[in-house]
């Protein structure tokens, strides 16, 4: 990806909100913070636990990262938690 093709796509991006496809497949618009539950131990976060996600980042080669607690996670350790 060039850096027009990220500059274009974090034209859309909100660190405050993600959108996902839930299981009906309807897109859905989660706000932070929403619910994650951590998928395997990673740094002081065991599996199991359930947290809360403050804000979302990408990389610079576009992979999501959830900050939890102050601390960036890559978001394939946490899986969504819907209401």
């Amino acid at each position: 990806m060039n850096n027009k093709e990220l500059a274009d796509l974090l034209e859309y991006s909100n660190g405050k909100s993600i959108l996902i496809v839930t299981y009906k497949g309807k897109l859905k618009e989660l706000q932070c913070p929403f619910k994650v539950k951590v998928n395997q131990d990673i740094g002081s976060l065991k599996k199991g636990d359930i947290e809360f996600v403050e804000s979302v980042k990408i990389t610079i080669k576009v992979i999501t990262i959830y900050i939890i607690k102050e601390t960036a996670y890559y978001f394939y350790y946490f899986d969504i938690i819907v209401e």
